[in-house]
């Protein structure tokens, strides 16, 4: 069971709750309230909706509407433990691994006794700061295939033995290098431009060009810096100085070098195209190491869900309602199109690939994977037409072609009947 959140702007003026009207409060009603926003439309009160899909269709099983407010650290956990506990209630429920991203790590793992768990770990524990950091010669890797390795490791953190299988890309590495050196080239400008100013300040002592260095190193992260303090010499009267006056220290410059700090962009390096997956499930016969990475990816099919919810083609997450229970009962209605579209996409392959069979594509190539919203646009221009001749009623469906024929066929005779053979 994959599952995520995503938040849903609302467009109207939603007051706070009154605390004389405890109608929507004591129901516990979800409301639109401001949060963070994954749309980064931070003017707009949001709802959020969290989702858990399963199965090769990435079919919708669960969903929860939330406050705009909330925070998937807490939110997702808890609909992990809720899930579990309504699942224990049926007869025939399967066994569900519950698969998260990193939000859901901390709290989950209390729940470790009675739920079976699959996420990513923080970079911020330092235990997985240390796994990230180490060399090749000091790990074991074992080849996944395009692009990809992994290292298994036991781990005990938060008193919960786990196993932590730390991934490598090849692809993400590449990614993320390019990345880094642009940060590093960014900053050597900047920092160029700061130090040809530094460079032109006099200091009444050394003491004030050492704290005004120090406050310059701390924005350091990949440079270093070789310093020269030059001492001033002058006099301090002014006017010509006397024949047996001696010059004096008036002042001091701070002369610098800027280099790379190669030593701290090689251990930068090493974290590069790395990340750890953990699960507490240690039975490799249930899911061996080399499935993990394979079963997290999944997680992209609840990524879709939300894809098809926020796309403007369906316009299903277009909110035009005034109460908050109203907002909830609608995105309920959402995941239920999501359902429809689910199968449909995924029935609709399976046949063509069984078959054999494809259709064109936007590119006007072959595929026996449309997506069903390419399906639905093919679709636009059928129309149904009834001729009246008398007390006679003739329905025709008109505008179809040999492709779209194809398609109706595909899905089953239901759909010939109304297409094809409409009454």
């Amino acid at each position: 069971m994959h599952f995520d959140t995503s938040t849903i702007q609302v467009y109207g003026d939603y007051a706070e709750e009154n605390p004389s009207d405890t109608s929507d409060v004591s129901a516990n009603i979800p409301r639109p309230k401001y949060g963070h926003s994954k749309s980064h439309r931070h003017d707009l009160k949001q709802m959020v909706i969290n989702l858990a899909t399963t199965g090769k269709a990435n079919f919708p099983i669960w969903m929860e509407a939330h406050s705009g407010n909330n925070s998937d650290q807490i939110i997702m956990p808890q609909a992990a433990v809720t899930m579990n506990e309504f699942c224990m209630q049926l007869k025939e429920a399967p066994s569900f691994l519950y698969v998260g991203d990193s939000a859901i790590y901390a709290n989950i793992l209390q729940h470790s006794n009675t739920i079976k768990w699959l996420t990513r770990v923080p970079e911020t524990i330092l235990q997985a700061k240390q796994l990230l950091r180490k060399t090749d010669d000091e790990l074991c890797w074992n080849e996944l295939g395009d692009g990809y390795k992994y290292h298994a490791a036991e781990a005990d953190y938060g008193n919960v033995r786990q196993r932590w299988i730390l991934i490598y890309s090849q692809h993400a590495f590449a990614k993320e290098i390019k990345t880094l050196e642009k940060s590093i080239t960014k900053e050597h400008t900047e920092l160029e431009k700061q130090l040809c100013a530094f460079g032109r300040q006099e200091f009444k002592c050394k003491h004030d060009a050492e704290a005004a260095l120090k406050v310059l190193r701390k924005k350091l992260k990949y440079h270093r810096i070789d310093v020269n303090i030059e001492a001033l010499s002058g006099y301090s009267r002014k006017g010509r100085p006397s024949a047996d006056a001696v010059p004096e220290v008036i002042g001091y410059k701070v002369h610098c070098i800027l280099q790379r700090d190669e030593t701290l962009i090689d251990s930068v390096k090493l974290k590069k195209g790395r990340f750890i997956l953990a699960t507490n499930e240690l039975d490799t016969a249930k899911i061996a190491d080399m499935d993990i990475l394979k079963e997290y990816k999944q997680q992209s099919g609840v990524e879709k869900g939300f894809k098809f919810i926020k796309d403007n083609t369906f316009e299903i997450d277009s909110i035009f309602l005034k109460t908050p229970a109203r907002i909830s009962a609608l995105m309920m209605i959402m995941t239920l199109c999501l359902m429809v579209y689910g199968v449909s996409e995924y029935e609709f392959r399976k046949s063509l690939q069984d078959a054999n069979d494809t259709i064109p594509n936007q590119l006007k190539k072959t595929t026996n994977k449309p997506s069903i919203k390419w399906v639905y646009y093919l679709f636009q221009g059928v129309q149904e037409l009834t001729i009246n001749i008398g007390a006679i009623a003739k329905q025709l469906v008109i505008n179809l072609n040999a492709t779209l024929k194809k398609i109706i066929s595909y899905f089953g005779v239901v759909a010939q009947a109304i297409y094809l053979n409409p009454a």
